[in-house]
């Protein structure tokens, strides 16, 4: 009975081995195989109707059919393809001058583009006020419940940078702004999380900076001179109003 079972299992492994070992040699293959099978399949009904209308004549049937896909399937996306590349090169000879000329000479593109200052403002960990333990020691604290950021704000691409792959509790919570972190932490459902400094202060919670973000305008060089661009200039403008309540507000220059 031993000897029956060793056998058996000496056979499976034996076929398996073998099935891997010819899969390894045929994976390069392996698509075009797919590929074949895939279009023979389809065909395959094509030529059986061509055969019965010629009569059972296979040669011919079978010629027919080639013609029919070559002129429906492979022409076709030949047509396609080909007008792909023609756009493709066409796109490449207008776009790749211009590269090329800022490439050579970057000054031209402060002709192209003009910078309007806009503002800074200070991410960092909040908790209640009470906690008085810095960053690392909230993180190394398993007891501790963040509150998280939804996935594809920056604020969340720097809260993974922080966590370095750890999953505290509360981590799968995020909501979708800065009052909604500070809220969570000041109504004591969550222990720590990242927000702004305005944010923070708002709230009366205690903050620790860890990365400053800058918002800054791009307006294009014809523009600049227009009655709505120098309207917006002025309102950003270092002394203007605007400037002034942001700075009260604390977002720096």
């Amino acid at each position: 009975m031993t000897t029956t079972k060793f056998r058996r299992s000496f056979l499976i492994l034996l076929v398996g081995g073998i099935s891997i070992a010819f899969l390894a040699m045929i994976r390069t293959f392996l698509m075009t195989i797919l590929m074949a099978a895939l279009f023979t399949a389809v065909s395959r009904g094509l030529f059986r109707r061509l055969t019965r209308l010629m009569r059972g004549r296979e040669a011919p049937a079978a010629i027919a059919t080639l013609l029919v896909l070559l002129a429906v399937v492979v022409v076709p996306l030949l047509v396609v393809l080909g007008a792909v590349a023609n756009e493709a090169r066409r796109v490449n000879e207008t776009i790749l001058p211009g590269v090329q000329d800022l490439i050579n000479q970057p000054s031209q593109l402060d002709e192209w583009l003009r910078l309007l200052p806009g503002y800074r403002r200070m991410q960092g960990v909040v908790t209640r006020p009470d906690e008085t333990r810095e960053v690392a020691e909230l993180l190394a604290d398993p007891a501790l419940r963040m509150v998280n950021r939804n996935r594809g704000a920056g604020t969340r691409v720097l809260i993974d940078r922080l966590l370095g792959g750890r999953r505290p509790p509360g981590f799968a919570y995020e909501p979708r702004s800065h009052f909604a972190v500070a809220a969570a932490v000041a109504q004591k459902r969550a222990d720590w999380g990242v927000t702004i400094e305005p944010v923070a202060r708002q709230a009366g919670l205690r903050f620790r900076p860890l990365q400053a973000e800058h918002y800054d305008l791009v307006v294009p060089g014809d523009r600049w001179e227009k009655p709505a661009v120098q309207a917006l200039r002025r309102l950003m403008g270092p002394q203007s109003p605007l400037r002034r309540r942001l700075a009260a507000l604390g977002f720096e220059s």
